[in-house]
């Protein structure tokens, strides 16, 4: 390789060093009420700084309806359907019983644009956060995540 072909490659690799990053978000717990004031900004500062994909995290019923309402506003954001082992809680919270609570979920996941969701999760059991869902709890809902996974 000449000096002038080295020039060259160098000035390429700078270039590109100088090029903004390329981002992909895959924990953007967007649906969150905090958010919802904010969200074209949110969203609009995210691009800026290059994030040019987001994966949204559905952690319960609510969040998951809104986790793919905003994957639609973008072909690039994607959304997770599921219940967080720390919402254990919410089907009860929510007054309904573990089959209802599950075929609700199962009612988005079949109703979503093709291409949209990308996971069934998050999956396991979360024995840090008691104070969230106790075991018991997470222990009861952790066969009908896993079969809807």
């Amino acid at each position: 390789m000449c000096i002038r072909d080295r020039r060259r490659v160098h000035g390429d690799f700078n270039n590109k060093m100088k090029a903004k990053p390329r981002l992909f978000d895959i924990a953007a717990n967007l649906a969150d009420d905090w958010f919802e004031k904010d969200l074209p900004n949110v969203l609009k500062r995210a691009k800026n700084y290059g994030v040019e994909r987001l994966l949204l995290g559905g952690t319960y019923l609510a969040d998951t309806q809104r986790s793919y309402e905003i994957s639609l506003m973008d072909e690039n954001y994607y959304f997770t359907a599921g219940i967080h082992p720390c919402r254990a809680k919410e089907p009860e919270i929510q007054k309904q019983t573990l089959e209802e609570y599950f075929a609700n979920l199962e009612k988005i996941i079949q109703n979503c644009k093709k291409g949209k969701l990308v996971a069934i999760g998050e999956c396991g059991l979360d024995y840090d956060r008691f104070s969230y869902a106790d075991k018991e709890t997470q222990l009861k809902v952790f066969p009908y995540h896993f079969d809807l996974a």
